[in-house]
């Protein structure tokens, strides 16, 4: 039974009664791990059914009653309706499937960005309405265009359920893809970074090392590659080109083409992984960027190299000054092994603490809400407030340890910063 004839069946009959084992089956799989369990409620959504329990709330082979969704209308998922309209558009017509930009099929999902979590979901719900997307969205720029087709032949999942029914932590292989679709890599590809979509200035082979010059001194560019069109890449020229050739040729003249100076120009495609591009970007100091239609869509030079890894090491590094100055204003408490144990380890965990230095950040904010522990601090400031943003902060942290392939927002950044310089004033206070 597929879930379009279980719908059938409900509409005749009303509620049927059928197991979480049954409805992963009507999916292709073996097994419900998360990203299968929104597969099945993403097809049940289109069919405006739900369940009684949530899938993964009872055993695998515990009865559960599908039924028509109250108020479908309402209550259905915002993504439910553009999702129809897609699939609708393909049947009308298959050669014209539905364009988007990846930021507005986010915006169906209530994300802003793609993190591993919300990646999963949207493939998960798109597999649910027989789509993917082409290009993968996990693949380009948040502003790029991807349409969605038919997701292909369906490929069964293998594996086996857990103890009782249960699902491993991750689901192998994803049902209909034919690929691994474990949780996304910690890596992320090129084609998500801002430089690999946007404007490339670029001369033509014939052109003059003068008007080569003056682009790059006008738009203040370290590299201008030589481009007969944008499907074609042949050299590129940098300043140290132009050194180098008046070094070792003793002269230069401005009017020679800019194709007997420029360097040999190194592309990758858009879905490279960002890792694996690092080392050539540094070796000849870029690369051009391929993107999914063969036409060249950015250059990522060793100064956009240097800005993306700051951005990504910047809030480690300020949550590492966020525990640092927690750990000094809370040493001020004196807390005994057996307080912190008490006061900030769960009381079901056997696990030992010698000093403040061994507690998490949600102990930290478990140790802060006793009223006492606070007390013996003397902040200069509300308790219920400082929690509040240490809570915050917690929120930021599993973030970035989780490394999201599209960075922290701003919006992210700053709650560290703030969060970080309150915890500065404290301390300053404290010791006057």
């Amino acid at each position: 039974m597929t879930i379009a004839e279980l719908a059938a069946e409900v509409d005749a009959k009303g509620p049927v009664e059928v197991t979480p084992r049954r409805l992963v089956q009507m999916v292709g799989a073996k097994r419900r791990g998360s990203k299968i369990v929104d597969r099945v409620r993403s097809r049940l959504a289109r069919h405006s059914l739900t369940t009684d329990h949530d899938l993964l709330d009872v055993g695998a082979d515990e009865p559960i009653r599908v039924l028509k969704s109250e108020g479908a209308m309402t209550s259905a998922p915002s993504y439910l309706e553009p999702l129809n309209a897609a699939v609708a558009q393909l049947e009308r017509t298959p050669d014209s499937p539905k364009t988007l930009p990846v930021r507005e099929m986010l915006s169906w999902f209530g994300a802003q960005k793609r993190g591993a979590t919300i990646a999963d979901r949207v493939e998960a719900t798109l597999a649910g309405f027989d789509l993917r997307t082409e290009p993968d969205f996990n693949s380009v720029h948040i502003d790029s265009e991807v349409q969605l087709v038919p997701l292909g032949s369906a490929d069964e999942i293998v594996g086996d359920d857990g103890p009782n029914g249960d699902p491993p932590a991750d689901d192998a292989t994803d049902a209909g893809s034919g690929v691994s679709t474990s949780a996304h890599e910690a890596t992320f590809d090129v084609g998500t970074l801002d430089e690999a979509d946007r404007e490339i200035f670029s001369v033509k082979p014939q052109s003059s090392l003068r008007e080569a010059m003056s682009i790059m001194l006008a738009e203040r560019l370290s590299h201008l590659p030589v481009m007969p069109n944008e499907h074609r890449v042949l050299r590129v020229l940098r300043w140290k080109d132009l050194g180098k050739h008046l070094i070792l040729q003793g002269k230069i003249s401005l009017d020679d083409p800019v194709e007997t100076v420029a360097s040999e120009a190194i592309t990758v495609r858009f879905d490279e992984p960002f890792l694996d591009v690092i080392p050539k970007i540094i070796e000849h100091s870029c690369v051009m960027v391929r993107g999914p239609q063969g036409k060249y869509t950015g250059i990522i030079t060793k100064k956009d190299l240097g800005r993306q890894l700051l951005d990504r090491a910047k809030p480690f590094v300020t949550l590492g000054e966020i525990e640092r100055g927690l750990r000094v204003l809370l040493d001020r408490g004196e807390f005994t092994r057996s307080e912190l144990k008490a006061w900030a380890v769960d009381p079901k965990s056997d696990r030992e603490v010698d000093g403040t230095s061994d507690l998490t950040l949600g102990e930290y904010q478990r140790l802060l809400e006793k009223p006492e522990a606070w007390k013996r601090l003397d902040l200069a400031i509300e308790k219920s407030t400082f929690v509040r943003a240490l809570g915050k902060v917690r929120g930021v942290r599993n973030s970035v340890m989780h490394f999201e392939p599209t960075g922290q927002s701003d919006v992210d950044h700053r709650s560290l910063w703030k969060f970080l310089q309150l915890i500065y004033d404290l301390r300053k206070s404290a010791e006057c």
